[in-house]
């Protein structure tokens, strides 16, 4: 096995290349596009293990059709995402045919491999990346490459990555964060001109890419994080960095190119900056913490989302959570403080640091900033409940560095202890492992509204007993510690995406078929979803249509106005949503209600329809009956074949609006 294991460690990197090129060429994905079919009530033939899950709508029914939306085109802006022109660069990226995409690395396959396998890429891509990278991270840390392998898979299959795989670009963060840190190190300590100049740029890549992320609840509380590795490897390369005038050069030559892409950038999207900027949502965002303490022990009732659905009054994404351990990290950390400070050996300062880091973020997490200070650290961006997820990345961070600093007998009055001391020092251990096993347990329970009941509660709080015990006696449990982290992790987060054959879900309903025909036919007109809250807003974009209501990445003012003539619902649909229509009478008049804080209602009138120049709708109604002197409701066409879930008795129906053209 440990021949295997060097084997695979070193070369690790074709590994991850032959699995990303079998991903592409068996057209495999972890999308949960199968749910189109359960919408239609159709059998999926292309689920080949696993669950498409119901709760990743931001994955199947928003970012996929978005990007299968630009499957011909690859603009930066896009005139059938809201039906009008949409920045799919700055906000929600989606493939763009720029050098830019540079910054977009995993979004470069649709552009040459098309939507299906570009999909593929996609997902096999950055999970292998993400592994990878943070393989290196963490043999920096470890120096060991069991430990970087298992930091690597903790972080990996985390169900937290696995839950939010596919949107607001952690994945992104974490893989950029991770290469930076390393090639920071490298270009510190190697002295030789060339290879630094690789590293300068290296790591200037990788800052565009954690800059253009765009996602700031995670973005800043983890460059906390990566700033205090770079702390820690400048101190200790110090003595050895040596630059040369050419260095510096090149290096702010790499400075001033990343700097000018990303002023390149901003000035293209100029625009949306400013009204995103201005949003209620989520442009207003002022946050000061707080009210977040228990929601550390989410992990732990993660490893049964996959089997057992969560019910509550939140959802299996809202409370996923990297397999933290925690406060085992915080526990190993101040135990290895204790150790050098009875020693009075030098402390280690990624340790201080990530403690500190921890002890800050569960300030912030726990009892909140005043306003100032959330705004000067920047933290004002980030809600509680996305930072709280950084303090258990800290804590993958602080097992693998202490783990990897357990003392192996170089101390002589180690060898010397007495078996009535190591029997001492087990039982204590052993009965700190159950009561931190109990507190992790009871905060689970603490979290979850009844989910986690006594049956789940003692098979977690036995599992965690013993990867307590084996931490803090990690020479002697090393193996049977290291399989359970890994095996729980696993059955946590690796079965949480289905494993999906292509993109063939879509196109097999009839819906699909007439929605291409109509595109086909009238490719310049503008389609509504009615009726249909936000199950259906997202499907015609996928064939080609342009459509009001699918997800408004950022508001289409200057639309609303003009069915909102006084403003008095700017603050309704000034912001990102996804938005449900539904057509009324011209007696009940114009309607905006806010749903959620990315979501809201309109209530149209044919009226409306013809201000907006509306031409097709597609809905799950009858409309002659709204047709007035103005506008007429023409049936193109009626899906015979496909059934809603929910009620099979429906047909989904296209209509013409006349009356309302251009």
């Amino acid at each position: 096995m440990e021949r295997i294991g060097e084997f695979l460690y070193k070369y690790r990197y074709l590994c991850g290349l032959l699995i990303i090129v079998l991903a592409v060429v068996f057209d495999l994905n972890g999308s949960s596009i199968g749910m189109w079919n359960e919408a239609f009530s159709l059998p999926d033939n292309h689920v080949l293990a696993g669950t498409p899950r119901a709760i990743r709508t931001d994955e199947w029914r928003a970012l996929t059709p978005m990007t299968i939306s630009q499957n011909k085109a690859f603009s930066w802006f896009s005139d059938i995402i809201r039906g009008t022109r949409t920045d799919v660069f700055m906000i929600y990226p989606l493939p763009v045919l720029t050098p830019f995409i540079l910054f977009r690395p995993f979004l470069a396959g649709y552009l040459v491999l098309g939507a299906s396998r570009g999909l593929a890429f996609f997902w096999a891509a950055r999970l292998v990346f993400l592994w990878l990278s943070s393989v290196e991270l963490f043999y920096m840390l470890s120096k060991q490459k069991g430990l970087s392998a298992l930091g690597a898979t903790l972080i990996a299959f985390s169900p937290l990555i696995q839950w939010w795989f596919a949107v607001n670009s952690l994945v992104e963060m974490i893989i950029a964060g991770n290469y930076a840190v390393v090639a920071f190190d490298k270009y510190l300590s190697d002295q030789d001109t060339k290879k630094r100049a690789g590293y300068a740029f290296a790591i200037a890549w990788c800052a565009g890419v954690f800059g253009l992320s765009l996602y700031p609840a995670w973005m800043v509380p983890l460059a906390y994080v990566y700033l205090a590795l770079a702390i820690w490897i400048l101190v200790s390369r110090f003595g050895q960095i040596g630059m040369k005038r050419t260095d510096i050069l090149i290096t702010i030559l790499a400075g001033v190119i990343l700097l000018a892409s990303v002023g390149i950038i901003v000035y293209i999207s100029r625009d949306t900056i400013a009204t995103v900027a201005g949003t209620a949502y989520p442009g207003a965002r002022f946050e000061t913490g707080g009210g977040m303490w228990k929601e550390n022990f989410y992990y732990v009732f993660n490893a049964f989302y996959p089997t057992v659905g969560y019910f509550g009054s939140s959802n299996a994404c809202e409370t996923s959570a990297f397999m933290s351990f925690f406060p085992m990290g915080i526990v190993l950390g101040g135990m290895d403080v204790i150790a050098r400070a009875r020693k009075k050996s030098k402390q280690d300062l990624p340790v201080i640091l990530m403690l500190a880091l921890s002890v800050f973020f569960l300030i912030y997490c726990g009892v909140g900033f005043p306003g100032f200070l959330a705004e000067i650290t920047l933290l004002s961006q980030s809600p509680a409940y996305r930072c709280i997820a950084i303090i258990g990345f800290i804590q993958i961070l602080l097992m693998v560095r202490t783990l990897s600093r357990v003392e192996r007998c170089e101390n002589p009055g180690e060898k010397e202890r007495t078996q009535t001391a190591l029997a001492a020092e087990t039982i204590v251990t052993a009965l700190t492992a159950v009561i931190l096993s109990a507190v992790a347990v009871y905060g689970g329970i603490l979290c979850t509204e009844g989910y986690l009941g006594k049956k789940r509660a003692l098979i977690m709080g036995l599992i965690l007993t013993v990867i307590f015990f084996g931490m803090m006696n990690y020479q002697r449990f090393r193996v049977i510690t290291n399989v359970l982290m890994v095996g729980l992790v696993f059955y946590a987060g690796a079965t949480v995406n289905p494993v999906q054959k292509g993109l063939s879900t879509i196109y097999e309903s009839e819906l699909a078929g007439m929605i291409a025909d109509v595109v086909a036919e009238d490719p310049g007109a503008l389609w509504i979803v009615d009726d249909m809250n936000n199950e259906m807003t997202n499907y015609p974009i996928m064939m080609g249509a342009a459509t009001v209501n699918s997800t408004n990445t950022y508001p289409a003012l200057e639309r609303w106005s003009a069915i909102d003539c006084d403003g008095a619902n700017s603050d309704i649909y000034n912001r990102y949503a996804h938005i449900a229509v539904s057509i009324v009478s011209a007696g009940e008049g114009t309607g905006f209600e806010l749903l959620a804080a990315d979501n809201f209602k309109v209530n149209m009138t044919p009226g409306d329809l013809k201000t907006l120049q509306v031409d097709y709708i597609l809905t799950d109604r009858e409309l002659e009956k709204f047709s007035d002197s103005q506008v007429t409701f023409t049936l193109v066409g009626v899906d015979e074949s496909d059934r809603r879930a929910d009620n099979p008795d429906v047909r989904y129906r296209i209509y013409k609006v006349e009356g309302s053209k251009r």
